[in-house]
């Protein structure tokens, strides 16, 4: 079931002009919706990887993401604070919590047991100081959050974490790592975050889309533009905080990033996520929704109108069809994981494996461009089946001479 099949999302494009009610639906059908399960599974394959893994150098330190200007009124400005001296990276989480009480829930699972300062997964106490972590030889710190928007609090705990004396000692003899690891992450937020001093790693799991990602065609994105502006309350940011323009939610809550089209309330408007809460209704109706571009729309919009009118793609395996599609993307501009993510409706790793082997076969070069082997087999996927048939109908009588020649 797509959002705008259940009865929230009919409910919601109620809101809309006939002349607007198609454009607001293929914007509805294009959010990406997480279930509280899926969100905990994904949080807890991060934490799951084995010790020593490649990802993750452990003994490692995981606390979630959160927001200093809400903690204690005594602390300083947050792009000042100092970590372990104004406040704990993994103290205890205020109630009412948002994504760090969540993600603090699912630590707990993976925390040491007893009086014990590590567990056999190589994970330490987030309650951890400075000088258990020096005793337990930490590698890793890790700021855990279920969705990245901006990147700007990420970025934020991060410097403070990176401020510490001890901390960035540490970090210039090359003994220890700040990472920030997202179930989600938009690709300004990942971009932030990379170009980050305080930061060493980021890693997500998958791309959370966007108006300005979800629609290449600039004709397109303009018109969903003009659709948010123009039905957007007085006081309300027609595409969401920091301009973000997000289309990604999760069943614990909808983000401030939405467009205001999905959140504002008012007597003559029915908002979807009213007080940025998801209904339990549309959650349960929906389920976990992952929308994605079909083979057939991405070719035809590349220009491959043969390809995408093809009738062998019907019956090709699930990963033949994936390997095509990048290839088909990697026609128009050079494909990399983030981009081919998004568009496929997969997780980051997974997009990555299909570069992977695609290079490995030589269709595709270091760079993520079509080489020319890769488009003689784009090619070669644009030839339908060939029709032998003379069109003769059938009969089930007996064939017999009628005459001679």
């Amino acid at each position: 079931m797509r959002p705008s099949e259940t009865s929230d999302g009919r409910a919601w494009l109620r809101n809309f002009h006939r002349s607007d009610a198609e454009l607001a639906t293929v914007v509805l059908d294009r959010l990406r919706f997480l279930s509280l399960g899926d969100l905990h599974d994904k949080l807890q394959r991060f934490l799951d990887q084995p010790p020593g893994s490649i990802v993750l150098e452990r003994p490692a330190l995981v606390v979630p993401e959160r927001n200093l200007s809400r903690l204690e009124e005594e602390m300083p400005d947050p792009a000042n604070a100092v970590a372990w001296r104004d406040f704990e990276p993994g103290g205890p989480i205020s109630l009412p919590s948002g994504s760090d009480g969540f993600v603090g829930m699912v630590l707990r699972d993976f925390a040491p047991r007893g009086r014990r300062p590590i567990s056999d997964s190589g994970l330490i106490a987030p309650t951890a100081g400075i000088e258990e972590l020096r005793q337990l030889r930490c590698r890793s710190i890790v700021i855990l959050t279920d969705y990245v928007g901006s990147g700007s609090q990420a970025q934020t705990l991060a410097a403070a974490i990176a401020r510490h004396p001890t901390i960035r000692s540490w970090r210039a003899l090359g003994v220890i790592k700040i990472h920030v690891a997202a179930v989600a992450a938009q690709r300004i937020g990942i971009e932030r975050l990379r170009a980050s001093r305080s930061v060493d790693h980021v890693h997500e799991l998958e791309v959370a889309p966007s108006i300005w990602t979800t629609f290449p065609d600039r004709h397109v994105q303009q018109a969903v533009i003009d659709l948010c502006e123009g039905y957007s309350a007085k006081g309300w940011r027609a595409l969401g905080y920091d301009d973000a323009a997000a289309l990604f939610v999760t069943q614990r809550s909808a983000p401030n990033n939405l467009p205001a089209i999905f959140l504002q309330q008012g007597p003559a408007w029915q908002p979807l996520f009213p007080g940025r809460k998801i209904p339990k209704r549309f959650a349960s109706e929906l389920g976990a929704y992952r929308p994605s571009e079909r083979l057939e729309e991405l070719a035809e919009r590349v220009g491959h109108l043969r390809l995408g009118r093809n009738e062998r793609l019907r019956s090709m395996r699930r990963s033949s069809r994936a390997l095509l599609h990048v290839l088909t993307q990697a026609s128009r501009e050079a494909s990399d994981a983030l981009r081919l993510a998004e568009g496929m409706g997969i997780d980051v790793a997974e997009a990555a494996a299909y570069l992977v082997v695609l290079q490995d076969w030589g269709f595709l070069d270091g760079s993520g461009r079509i080489t020319p082997a890769g488009r003689t087999e784009l090619t070669e996927h644009r030839k339908g089946r060939r029709r032998t048939t003379a069109h003769l109908a059938g009969s089930s009588e007996p064939y017999y001479p009628l005459a001679l020649r």
